[in-house]
Order: C-alpha cells, then sequence, then structure tokens
C-alpha cells in the first residue's frame, strides 16, 4: 500500500469550496432557492449576478450589487438581503470523508492550512460554520484587492521545497502554484461525477454542478495530479 512518506516536515494545503465544501449545494439550497422564491429575481439574472460577485469575492451584500446593476433595479433592500444570512446552515456541507481524512493526515505529521480565494467574512461564515477550522493549523484567505495569489501564500507556509501537498479543484491556481513552486506536489480534485461531465443541456446536471461543472472544464496548462475525493492522497 502506499502512503504519504512520513518526512521532517510535511505540509498539506487544501482549497476549501468545491475541495470540502460542497458549494453546489450550499448555493442552492441556502442561496439560490431562497433569493429566488423571496425576492422574485429571474434566473438569468441570478446566475449572472451570481457569477460576477463569486469574480470578484462573494457576499450577499455583492450579490445584491450585481442585481441592481443588471437589472437597474434592487430586488430587495440591504437589510432584507442580511436577513436571509440569518436563516442560512453553513454547517452540513462538508464532503462526507474530510474531517476523517484532515484527522488521518494530522495523526502523519502534517500541518494543514485552508486556503481558499473570497471576501473574508463570508469565507469565514462557511470555513468557521462548517468546523473544518477545528481540524486544521491556519486558515488564510486570498481576496480580489490584494496582490497576493495562492501560490504566494503557499510559499509563506511551506518554508521551502519541504514536503507539500496543494489540492484545488481550479486548475489555474494549480497551474500557477506548480510554474512558481515546482516542489509542490498538486492534486486536480473534481466532486463532479464522471457521468455529469460535459453532459450537454440536461439543465437539472447543470444546476446541480452550477460552477463546479464549469470550473472542472477547464483546461490546465500542466498536469497535476487527478482525484475526486481526499482520500485519493493518502491510498
Amino acid at each position: 500500500m502506499n502512503t504519504i512518506d512520513n518526512l521532517k516536515d510535511k505540509v498539506l494545503i487544501l482549497d476549501f469550496d468545491h475541495t470540502c465544501y460542497d458549494t453546489d449545494d450550499f448555493l442552492f439550497a441556502e442561496i439560490r432557492q431562497p433569493m429566488l422564491n423571496n425576492f422574485k429575481i429571474p434566473v438569468d439574472i441570478w446566475e449572472k449576478s451570481y457569477r460576477n460577485a463569486a469574480n470578484i469575492g462573494y457576499s450577499l451584500e455583492q450579490h445584491r450589487e450585481e442585481i441592481i446593476k443588471i437589472a437597474s433595479s434592487s430586488p430587495c433592500s440591504l437589510s432584507d438581503i442580511q436577513e436571509l444570512d440569518k436563516n442560512i446552515n453553513f454547517s452540513k456541507y462538508l464532503y462526507p470523508e474530510v474531517i476523517t481524512v484532515l484527522k488521518k493526515v494530522k495523526d502523519m505529521g502534517y500541518r494543514i492550512m485552508i486556503l481558499s480565494f473570497g471576501q473574508i467574512d463570508w469565507q469565514n461564515k462557511k470555513v468557521f460554520g462548517s468546523g473544518i477550522d477545528k481540524f486544521v493549523d491556519k486558515v488564510e484567505y486570498v481576496t480580489a484587492d490584494e496582490n497576493k495569489s495562492k501560490a504566494d501564500s503557499i510559499r509563506e507556509y511551506a518554508l521551502g521545497p519541504n514536503e507539500v501537498i496543494f489540492v484545488d479543484n481550479k486548475g489555474s491556481n494549480l497551474d500557477m502554484v506548480i510554474s512558481e513552486l515546482p516542489y509542490v506536489t498538486t492534486y486536480h480534485i473534481n466532486r463532479v461525477p464522471n457521468d455529469a461531465m460535459y453532459f450537454g443541456d440536461d439543465e437539472n446536471i447543470r444546476i446541480k454542478y452550477l460552477e463546479s461543472r464549469m470550473i472542472a472544464e477547464a483546461k490546465t496548462k500542466f498536469n497535476h495530479k487527478q482525484c475526486s475525493s481526499l482520500e485519493e492522497i493518502i491510498y
């Protein structure tokens, strides 16, 4: 059986959304449907405004601003959108193997960092609401308004060419890391089942994997190890 070697200094760095957290399921149940039902937003406007907000760094307030830009009107007040936040369940969307894997990796002597892109307050709600923070050593965010990449964060945390593993679902992040830090072992995780990839125009499949499928279908410049579960990095 192959296992991660027990070296002196070992670091595991994990993306959060679509890597540890079922963000598509979360978005559908906690954001999309409540916003569509409560505020009567057309689906196409909701989806376009979500993408725009996510590219900047998602928050409910930013999503509302993007809807206003597209629709030239406000579907709800600022207090209405903030009230929605009070009913969101952040706690139930970790992928089922995540905590078990983190415990095992920690027992093997790894330092573990969650490294996520996004608006800090919103990401904190998901990360700390999920409870994953209790099983890692550090949580760090890369935001759109700072001149810092995930590669920069990994370089600072890993402190040189030790054994470093980085898992992300977004190929462009992995490409940047491997181009700048060739000693890092990169894993491209894809949580979308094979039979749902490139599935044409099936609307149920599209909505179920609204964001993760689009990201998974993007090409990468470099070769990365492939996985569909965190269990595969310690097989």
